[in-house]
């Protein structure tokens, strides 16, 4: 009998474990879907030298962030202990990674396009993209 109750609770335990990683997972599925929209937003945006699409990628920009904070009360209600040492590792990791997120975004300065739309004059479309490749990616 006791063996039994012993399997259920360790059975409820990783259910448990299971149902907090998949509503991280979740979250955080849609968090990677808007930086995907926010990316291709960007793209048309230099694409076409900051003359279109600064009103869709201000307004992806305030939707990932939106997202990315909703990702984050997630992560602080996460009990990290009972999910295990390597899905922590792995919340830390990502969360490092989102963290950047500021520093990829000054790589495509909206405001420098609206009061100096003459900013990026000295450097051809195809030099910047090529200087930036890896910061779009």
């Amino acid at each position: 009998m006791s063996i039994l109750l012993i399997r259920e609770f360790e059975a409820k335990k990783h259910a448990d474990q299971i149902r907090g990683i998949a509503d991280y997972m979740v979250v955080a599925s849609q968090v990677v879907h808007q930086l995907q929209r926010e990316r291709v937003a960007s793209v048309g945006y230099l694409a076409s030298n900051g003359d279109r699409m600064t009103g869709i990628m201000e307004k992806q920009r305030r939707l990932t962030n939106k997202y990315f904070s909703v990702l984050n009360n997630d992560i602080k209600s996460l009990d990290i202990k009972n999910l295990g040492y390597k899905f922590a590792r792995q919340v830390n990791t990502s969360s490092r990674n989102f963290w950047k997120l500021p520093s990829v975004r000054e790589k495509v300065p909206i405001e420098d396009f609206l009061t100096r739309p003459h900013c990026f004059c000295t450097v051809s479309k195809q030099t910047f993209l090529k200087r930036n490749k890896r910061s779009l990616e």
